[in-house]
Order: C-alpha cells, then sequence, then structure tokens
C-alpha cells in the first residue's frame, strides 16, 4: 500500500490543529529573500515564529490563511467522495461547484453524510487555528469583497501548505 505525502501531510496538519493552536508551534523560520527575488510590493515579517505577510495586528487574517490551507483539502477530498458516491448519471449533470447543496443532500443521503462529516472537521480546524466559525465567516465575506487582502490571504495559505 502506498502512501500519498499531500495526505499524511495534512493528516499532521489537522491533528495539530485539533490538539493546540496550530500557529504558536510552529519551528521559528527565518527567511531572507536574495536582492533578485525581491517583490517591492511584497511585505514579509515573521509573525508567532512563522513567515507572514500579515502584520502583527492581523493575526485574525493570518489564522485565516492557516484555516483556508488546513480546509482546502477536507474540501477537495470530501469534492471526491462525493462525487464518487453519485450514481454515473447524475454525476454528468451534477454542479461539481455545489456538490453539498440541498437538493443534492435530500437527494443522496452519502452526500449529505460526506457534507455533514467536512463540517464537523472543518469547525475542529477553524477552531483548533483560534477562530470561531463566526470569525471564520465573517472574514470570509471581507475576503471576498476585497481583491488585495484575497491575493494576500490566498498566498500566505500557499505559504502554509509548503
Amino acid at each position: 500500500r502506498t502512501f500519498n505525502p499531500q495526505a499524511i501531510l495534512l493528516l499532521l496538519l489537522v491533528h495539530s490543529a485539533l490538539s493546540a493552536p496550530f500557529l504558536s508551534r510552529l519551528p521559528s523560520a527565518a527567511v531572507s529573500p536574495r536582492s533578485d527575488d525581491e517583490d517591492p510590493n511584497m511585505k514579509v515579517k515573521a509573525v508567532g515564529g512563522m513567515v507572514s505577510l500579515f502584520d502583527p495586528s492581523e493575526a485574525a487574517y493570518d489564522r485565516y490563511a492557516a484555516a483556508i490551507a488546513a480546509t482546502e483539502p477536507l474540501r477537495a477530498s470530501r469534492d471526491e467522495q462525493a462525487m464518487k458516491s453519485v450514481p454515473f448519471l447524475s454525476r454528468v449533470f451534477m454542479n461539481k461547484d455545489s456538490i453539498c447543496s440541498a437538493s443534492n443532500c435530500d437527494r443522496f443521503p452519502s452526500v449529505r453524510e460526506l457534507c455533514t462529516l467536512h463540517i464537523v472537521k472543518s469547525s475542529r480546524a477553524i477552531r483548533g487555528l483560534g477562530l470561531t466559525v463566526a470569525q471564520f465567516n465573517a472574514i470570509s465575506r471581507k475576503v471576498a469583497a476585497d481583491d488585495e487582502l484575497k491575493r494576500r490571504g490566498m498566498e500566505q495559505a500557499d505559504l502554509y501548505k509548503i
């Protein structure tokens, strides 16, 4: 049996997020970009011992980015499993972007179960990273309305995935 390294990393990330605040346990990292790599528009700082694109006053956005990094693989896995659980003909006509829609959950109990499990796992990861689900949702709305904030958040989430 082979193991997917990304899946193992995700398990470690989620386990860390569920057992204690994730960001406070990350190892210190020092990053000194070479002069030819520097982007004058990008400000990189260390927040909580981890390289961050956010100022310490923006710690909630930093935690939000960590939550995105932790929950995105959970969402992708849920979507993949949910699509496999649906009959082929239904799958062909289904909108893949809204797998957990009310109509899909009503029609397919397996989809409802996977979507419910995803909510539980994601909520645990979000709370483990120091945010409430309400805070996460409020930040999501702010990020959706601000393209620059969205870009920085996604870049920070990518840093956490590394």
